[in-house]
């Protein structure tokens, strides 16, 4: 995409239309590859970041991913959580560190990945970690934010 066509998407609501494709029950995958890659790269500035956490599609994001089976949407799957949680920061990790099951799908994704995404996981895995461990410290609780999986060391 264009930069210049990175505004013009997010003005005319592409994003909206990208998530009501994800969501659609009788999609393909080709359709959610291409929606996935269009998400991703929209997040690539945090304006497309912003778009996509207001119109609620983290969440539809995140329900997709557990039920596809093609490696090319589990990577831009990959690309589009950590884009977005280096652009949205806080928001973005906030609901992942929250989502029960997401630790455990990442684990699993990420033995099945290639290099390229297992790098992209491994960052994301390692962001995850770092904002529950921050979160526990700045609030001056005792209870971590525990993910059902122990965390290892994936270099």
């Amino acid at each position: 995409m264009f930069p210049k066509n990175h505004r013009k998407a997010l003005a005319a609501g592409i994003v909206p239309l990208l998530v009501d494709l994800l969501r659609s029950p009788c999609q393909h995958e080709d359709i959610s590859i291409d929606s996935l890659s269009m998400l991703a790269i929209l997040t690539q500035k945090s304006d497309g970041t912003m778009a996509i956490l207001s119109c609620g599609a983290l969440h539809v994001i995140l329900d997709v991913v557990g039920f596809t089976t093609l490696q090319a949407t589990k990577e831009y799957f990959f690309t589009l959580l950590l884009t977005m949680c280096t652009n949205g920061e806080g928001d973005v990790l906030h609901v992942l560190v929250s989502n029960p099951t997401l630790m455990g799908t990442l684990y699993s994704l990420l033995t099945e990945a290639g290099s390229r995404a297992s790098k992209k996981m491994s960052s994301l895995i390692r962001i995850l970690h770092d904002f529950n461990v921050k979160n526990l410290i700045s609030s001056g609780t005792r209870r971590l934010i525990h993910f059902h999986e122990q965390f290892i060391d994936v270099w």
